[in-house]
């Protein structure tokens, strides 16, 4: 009986200390919000709510809804992961889908069935 309480009581705390970890930024990456995309410069807010600032040269992968992008295709307010090498450089930045976009004005949706008369 005290082993089988002893297991249960380790698995219970195991399950908690996992829960606990959660995915965070390490020294290898940070994940935030763009504030600013343009001219070799990306500027975000991380998790720590303040603004973080990087250079983002010509050998750094960016990618949109996993598709190839320039760093003018990151829009404000996107989430990002920003990869960073040993040195601290921008490796890679990585931009989740971009929510559904409102149908330009003059695009109209399908009109709606009417009623056929009987």
């Amino acid at each position: 009986m005290f082993m089988r309480t002893l297991g249960l009581g380790m698995m219970l705390f195991g399950l908690v200390a996992v829960a606990e970890a959660g995915p965070k930024d390490d020294a290898n990456s940070q994940s935030g919000s763009v504030v600013k995309a343009a001219m070799g410069k990306l500027v975000i807010t991380g998790a720590d709510k303040k603004e973080h600032s990087y250079s983002i040269g010509e050998k750094t992968t960016i990618t949109v809804a996993g598709k190839t992008a320039k760093l003018e295709d990151l829009k404000k307010g996107s989430n990002v992961v920003v990869s960073l090498d040993k040195d601290g450089g921008v490796t890679s930045v990585t931009a989740a889908a971009e929510k559904a976009s409102v149908p330009a004005q003059n695009e109209h949706p399908a009109p709606a069935l009417q009623k056929q008369k009987k």
